[in-house]
């Protein structure tokens, strides 16, 4: 007998995905492709922010960020989503998992499916059982992943790692780099913490000494939320923290103020790594923030983003 939070979880992903399709039939836009772009990101920031507990927040940023791209469509269709998201299917199918040496599959008797495969970086993950990497690998495909996925550079990461950091405050057990280098992680859904996560970055207790990379979801009010509490732990901690150059944002604002070195990288100079290891070129400036005791040695401020350059 399956455990019953998958057959939930994936109830809820069919849910969702058929209703951001439906959504998307209801708006009005000028230009159909870039707004289906736009829609996306901003649907894609919208989960995000309501499961991290902003829910009427993130509603009202969402409708606000489509006023701004000219995509018109009712707040009760976004209210719905985000109901979709937090509340249970009240309609749960049954569901049938497979697994094979390369593969997790998870089929309704309907046709539907979900197929987790395993990648080279992955393999961490086949000490867990294929229920518990299913589950939370259908928790994180309900936010519609897109660009809120992207890490820093896997050759950066275990950059850091010789320099002593071991922490990961946002990731997922997909896309987690210190995960892959015996190091700790931090993510949003309690269902990781089967698969080594410490749990969400704002419930864990920072401890003297510890060394963090901090790389959250490129929204206003996660970035404050993360900002803050790394200036609280300045006086025992360093914290290699990255962002968007939004130099009007308020945790840009914060973070400057207190960061011992700030290194800017600009636009099509660097780039973003996803899961599967693709560059994705970093079109807008990022600024990369060193909160904490870091030495003032050049060759090794170098060493913080030198593994960034395309």
């Amino acid at each position: 007998m399956q455990q019953p939070s998958i057959q939930v979880e994936f109830s809820r992903l069919l849910r969702v995905k058929t209703q951001v399709n439906d959504i998307w039939r209801r708006v009005q836009y000028t230009d159909k492709r870039a707004s289906r772009y736009e829609f996306d990101n901003i649907i894609e920031r919208l989960l995000i922010n309501s499961i991290n507990g902003k829910s009427e927040a993130a509603v009202d940023k969402a409708m606000l960020e489509m006023k701004e791209k000219k995509i018109q469509m009712r707040r009760v269709d976004i209210d719905g989503l985000q109901r979709m998201l937090i509340e249970d299917p009240t309609k749960v199918m049954s569901v049938e998992i497979k697994n094979t040496k390369d593969s997790y599959t998870c089929r309704t008797q309907t046709g539907h499916e979900f197929i987790f495969t395993f990648r080279a970086r992955d393999d961490k993950l086949r000490q867990f059982t294929p229920e518990d990497v299913l589950l939370s690998a259908i928790k994180y495909e309900q936010l519609l992943p897109r660009g809120q996925q992207w890490s820093i550079p896997y050759q950066q990461y275990i950059k850091l790692f010789t320099l002593g950091f071991r922490y990961e405050a946002f990731a997922s057990p997909f896309n987690s780099n210190m995960l892959r280098l015996n190091g700790k992680y931090c993510s949003i859904f309690e269902e990781d913490k089967k698969l080594g996560s410490l749990g969400s970055f704002f419930d864990v207790e920072i401890t003297p000494g510890q060394k963090w990379v901090v790389n959250p979801p490129f929204t206003e009010d996660l970035l404050l939320r993360a900002a803050k509490k790394c200036v609280e732990n300045i006086s025992t901690c360093s914290f290699f923290f990255i962002m968007a150059a939004w130099t009007d944002c308020d945790a840009y604002i914060l973070l400057k103020q207190h960061a011992s070195e700030t290194i800017t990288l600009p636009k099509n100079t660097y780039f973003y790594e996803t899961g599967a290891g693709k560059h994705i070129t970093g079109t807008f400036n990022s600024v990369v923030f060193l909160l904490g005791d870091f030495p003032k040695n050049k060759n090794i401020l170098r060493e913080m983003t030198s593994r960034f350059p395309q």
